[in-house]
């Protein structure tokens, strides 16, 4: 009898130390995989934040630093543009020539257009290199980001133009073809970023060239009076106030 009790009490130490056993087991698995899905979910979040950086959304990642990094990207971007005044009144005119070019372009054929447009890049070309002046406003007066309007709004003109008609510019004069090509290479580049555009970077060659050339231009802004009006620089000096009196008696005839 007693030896059955002492068996037993055997048999129930095992057991538990068993139990016991078993139970450390089962904590020490589950702990692992927990830990192991842990680092699988992190690698998940880090290789998001990578894609999220190549495709360029804002999509918030796990680290603060990141977060910030985004969201300081995402205010930049979107961060409204402020204009001048006068880069206001500035870009009202230009627009309104732009709007004038698409009336042509879809109204007039031929070398009666043809005329008109070149008018419209000349004197356009003026207001930016010869210190040209739209409502009494000069190029430099404007802002950087009203300069940057601007160029874009001139190399949308120049470009619809060029598509109606292909180089149009190295028609305007022998004397000038290059530098007008140039004029137009430093208006597209300011249109991207205005850092990459300066007025002398046109060159003082090219420059001279356009100057020289001046009595050839008298056609085509004739031609373009009623668009451009008063926009005028340092190479129509004199010249636009003629071109201003025939347009009057023009009128008037």
């Amino acid at each position: 009898m007693e030896n059955n009790k002492k068996t037993s009490r055997t048999i129930i130490i095992v057991l538990a130390i068993l139990l016991v056993y078993a139970g450390f087991t089962i904590a020490f698995l589950l702990g692992r995989e927990s830990k192991e899905n842990h680092t699988i979910n992190e690698g998940s979040i880090s290789e998001k934040g990578t894609k999220n950086k190549e495709d360029g959304t804002t999509t918030t990642t796990s680290t603060t630093s990141t977060t910030k990094k985004k969201d300081s990207t995402t205010i930049v971007t979107n961060k409204a543009v402020k204009y001048s005044e006068k880069d206001k009144t500035v870009i009202e005119e230009v627009e309104k020539i732009d709007e004038a070019t698409d009336l042509i372009l879809s109204e007039e054929k031929g070398e009666t257009a043809k005329s008109k447009l070149k008018g419209v890049f000349i004197s356009l070309v003026d207001f930016l290199f010869y210190d040209g002046e739209i409502k009494g406003v000069t190029f430099d007066e404007l802002t950087s980001a009203g300069k940057e309007k601007v160029l874009q709004i001139i190399h949308s003109i120049d470009e619809k133009i060029e598509k109606k008609f292909p180089g149009y510019k190295e028609n305007i004069s022998s004397t000038a073809k290059d530098a007008f090509i140039k004029a137009s290479e430093l208006i597209k580049k300011g249109a991207a970023n205005i850092k990459d555009f300066s007025q002398n970077k046109l060159g003082e060659e090219n420059y001279n060239r356009i100057i020289e050339a001046k009595d050839e231009f008298v056609e085509y802004t004739k031609a373009a009076y009623s668009i451009i009006k008063d926009i005028g620089g340092d190479f129509f000096s004199g010249t636009k106030d003629k071109i201003k009196d025939w347009y009057e008696k023009f009128r008037e005839s």
